[in-house]
């Protein structure tokens, strides 16, 4: 099994929580429902519009949701916090959460839903994520909450996460326990499926691949109550970082998640959160841009994954320089793009829709072609301090496209069926 250490805060963390609304309606004021033309894109992004956009950030929403949209971005992980939906027992403020949904699938993004964390007024007051006494009481209790958010949005949201980073003491106080754990996924699953059974279930995104939880999650016989596994990757390196001597697997990534699956073949994987900091001492906002293209175009060449969510969309803002630079646009009132923005727009825009054909690797030279809209597309890049000259072979025709990680393109030659380019630590993309 091949390993990467993984560490990170990440997760959806509300502001303090508005003012309820004391007389919850059973549905959404709007009629729009799934985008059953986008349930099988594999872009998705961390935005949590509900509860990261409050107070004055509110008027934020429409622009966060365009900004999503223009990137080719179609699913959006949303974080239905108690907390902030039932800040006191039996008053509900659906507000916030109707003006994300609603938003979002007018834009053709659909929502993953995040059930997440205990109530304020639930389990130990000062700590809504403290799992230490899990009573029946408890579940009994979420499986309400999890009733009353399924289903009010049961034409909207058919995908529902149970829980963030249950394996990790931050988000599973004092420490991660799988059985009890179990217990409220069974918990969560019979809620949903009593509501909404058409519903598909994700355990909670866990951190790492950590296949000790994971086993005792299944040994417990949670398995049975979930559809689809979610990881939470922060290598904290490069994306397509080899292990010495191994020539099996692209990089370390695509190895670690490879292992993972080959013990639990049973599920298929979504990357509910990825991303890399450009806090201080960590990545430059153009090796953001650089890690997330090479990180998209390897896991998306995987079968077992379906899907990849950029963690976040937009700079937190919590004071802490590791877990604020995440975004792919700057916290300012225009929501500025960052680099990574612009490379996630044309990532999407040439490889929304396409299917990963071939791969080949070697001497830090990787090389990912896919096919769609007509069209091949190879992306090239190269882990080296310096650039290559790197032949691409089997073309048809005389010309080719060559696109830049930003979207610039220009008309190369093709001569025999070949065509020789230039890789950077930058992808490009050869179009023809």
């Amino acid at each position: 099994m091949l390993l990467v250490a993984v560490a990170t805060l990440a997760g959806c963390k509300p502001p303090d929580a508005p003012s309820p609304d004391p007389t919850p309606k059973p549905n959404p004021p709007d009629t729009l429902t799934f985008v059953s033309q986008y349930e099988n894109w594999p872009f998705g992004v961390n935005a949590c519009l509900a509860t990261r956009y409050q107070g004055s950030d509110t008027t934020l929403v429409g622009t966060a949701i365009a900004k999503m949209a223009d990137a080719g971005i179609r699913w959006q992980r949303e974080s239905f916090e108690w907390t902030v939906l039932e800040p006191q027992k039996g008053q509900f403020n659906w507000t916030p959460f109707d003006r994300a949904v609603n938003g979002e699938l007018k834009a053709n993004i659909n929502v993953l839903g995040l059930l997440c964390y205990g109530a304020s007024w639930w389990g130990a007051a000062n700590n809504h994520k403290d799992m230490s006494s899990l009573t029946d009481t408890m579940l009994a209790e979420w499986s309400g909450y999890v009733k009353a958010v399924v289903g009010r949005y049961k034409n909207q949201i058919h995908y529902w996460e149970v829980w963030n980073e249950e394996n990790f003491s931050q988000f599973w106080y004092p420490a991660p326990n799988a059985a009890d754990y179990v217990r409220l996924l069974r918990a969560s699953y019979e809620a949903i499926m009593s509501v909404a059974p058409e519903s598909h279930i994700l355990m909670g995104g866990i951190v790492g691949t950590d296949t000790s939880f994971v086993s005792q999650v299944y040994a417990a016989g949670g398995a049975s109550y979930f559809d689809i596994l979610a990881l939470h990757l922060y290598p904290g390196v490069a994306p397509d970082i080899a292990v010495y001597g191994d020539t099996t697997y692209p990089s370390m990534l695509v190895g670690q998640i490879a292992g993972f699956h080959d013990l639990f073949p049973d599920k298929p994987l979504w990357v509910t959160e990825i991303g890399w900091t450009t806090g201080v001492s960590y990545v430059s906002e153009s090796q953001q841009a650089d890690y997330l293209v090479r990180a998209y175009v390897q896991l998306l060449a995987l079968p077992e994954v379906q899907k990849v969510f950029w963690y976040d969309f937009r700079d937190d803002g919590t004071g802490d320089p590791y877990e604020d630079n995440f975004g792919l646009v700057h916290r300012d009132q225009v929501l500025s793009s960052k680099e990574d923005y612009d490379a996630c727009q044309t990532l999407m825009g040439i490889l929304g829709g396409a299917t990963f054909e071939s791969n080949s690797f070697g001497n830090g030279i990787f090389e990912y072609r896919f096919s769609g809209n007509q069209k091949t597309i190879d992306v090239v890049w190269t882990t080296a301090n310096t650039p290559q000259t790197v032949t691409v072979g089997n073309i048809a025709g005389s010309s080719a496209t060559l696109t830049t990680l930003t979207g610039s393109s220009q008309t190369v030659t093709v001569q025999n069926g070949q065509c020789v380019v230039t890789a950077s630590q930058a992808p490009v993309y050869l179009i023809h």
